[in-house]
């Protein structure tokens, strides 16, 4: 994590304690039989859009973030019996091309911007 400001070690410090109390109360109503664990194994893939949420809203921000959530997304779907796994994988390739073309949209803004 070099290169990183204070402030952005900061949150992502905030972060990780944030998701570790979460856990740590997921797991102590679990064992005291107060929170079904069906359910909230369903819900795990949320873990993965908040990270990237996280990624995508901390600076420095990461393209990746996005692709963390989409894959978050995608699984919950697949949990939630809402989207197959079979059925969803042409979103990565629609989602490649927007990547692709933002990547160009803001190297071009940039360049512009050097001038």
């Amino acid at each position: 994590m070099t290169g990183e400001t204070p402030r952005a070690v900061q949150v992502r410090r905030v972060t990780i304690g944030l998701g570790m109390m979460a856990l740590g109360a997921v797991l102590l109503l679990g064992r005291l039989g107060w929170l079904d664990f069906q359910l909230c194994w369903q819900l795990t893939p949320l873990w993965l859009v908040g990270l990237g949420a996280v990624r995508l809203l901390v600076p420095p921000h990461e393209r990746g973030g996005a692709w963390l959530m989409l894959v978050g997304l995608l699984l919950l779907a697949h949990t939630l019996n809402v989207l197959p796994m079979t059925d969803s994988w042409p979103i990565f390739v629609i989602a490649g091309g927007i990547s692709l073309l933002f990547g160009e949209i803001q190297h071009r803004a940039q360049a512009r911007h050097e001038q």
